[in-house]
């Protein structure tokens, strides 16, 4: 496991779009936002590009981020936004020099592809938390929080007094997970850990709830399910009732003695707080809390 470098004051972050193509205007929102808290910002050459639902072609998206972990100035990679294309670049991006160059790399939603390469292939802890698009100024709490845990300001700490407890429980882990329809997709692959021992963090929007009893089932046939230590579901946005989700997380882990917390505040939603991917961590239902030592060095 390898913890990057903090993010220091005046640093430069660069901006990729390996997955969707992007709106203009939310991007400059979001840049504004960084440079207005001391960053200085860097935009690869292709992310304003298009072709269909991709930010341009597959080469162009996986030049840019290759360039963003092999440039030694570049303290800090963040993802413009998340939609689809991911994965297509899993197998061309540079693990070695990313290893040997640890820095900060956040994004979620599709990006979950490429969290868990990073930590699978390169060994390196990286960071679920929102996207350039969602910052719309630099008093964002997300960002606000985000900011925070990569600066090495505290600990990672997740308070879940506004989550449902579905099964309690204490339990060890490191921190997997993201987005449910991504984490399905690439389990058994050789871009994603083995879920065995971790705390499974999970999330999903637009999905209708007979896609995530699906997936879910998806995990338990291949045996993923039964090896977690506990799981953390986030908000499914419009994916139904809650109380539905609910019910489905619990059926689906009925032969399971593992703690289950539900409502927690990260996803596609106004709540997207961060969390590292890869760092062993505590859930405490008892106290409300999900917490790790610093993940970054």
């Amino acid at each position: 496991m390898i913890k990057p470098p903090k993010l220091m004051p005046g640093a430069t972050i660069a901006v990729v779009a390996p997955g969707g193509s992007i709106d203009p205007v939310q991007l400059t929102r979001g840049i504004s936002a960084l440079e207005s808290l001391g960053y200085k910002v860097i935009v690869g050459e292709h992310v304003y590009k298009a072709k269909g639902y991709l930010a341009g072609q597959d080469s162009e998206r996986l030049n840019d981020l290759n360039q963003a972990i092999q440039d030694r100035d570049v303290q800090a990679i963040f993802c413009a936004r998340g939609g689809y294309g991911s994965m297509r670049l899993l197998q061309g991006v540079d693990y070695k020099a990313f290893a040997s160059r640890a820095k900060i790399f956040v994004g979620f939603s599709d990006i979950t592809a490429l969290l868990h390469a990073f930590y699978h292939r390169s060994k390196v802890i990286t960071f679920h938390g929102p996207v350039l698009k969602n910052f719309q100024d630099p008093d964002d709490p997300n960002l606000k929080a985000l900011v925070q845990i990569i600066t090495g300001e505290a600990q990672w700490r997740m308070e879940l007094d506004q989550a449902r407890v579905l099964r309690p429980g204490k339990v060890e882990g490191k921190v997997l997970g993201g987005n449910l329809s991504m984490i399905t997709s690439l389990v058994g692959t050789p871009y994603f850990p083995s879920l065995e021992g971790c705390i499974l963090f999970i999330e999903d929007t637009n999905e209708p709830l007979y896609r995530i009893d699906r997936m879910l089932m998806s995990l338990r046939f291949k045996g993923s399910l039964a090896k977690v230590n506990g799981i953390m579901a986030g908000e499914f946005h419009s994916c139904g009732n809650n109380n539905e989700v609910d019910s489905l997380l619990l059926e689906l882990t009925r032969d399971l003695n593992i703690p289950i917390i539900s409502g927690a505040p990260f996803g596609h939603g106004k709540r997207n707080l961060p969390f590292p991917i890869g760092m062993p961590a505590v859930l405490d239902t008892e106290r409300m809390i999900v917490r790790s030592e610093c993940p970054v060095r």
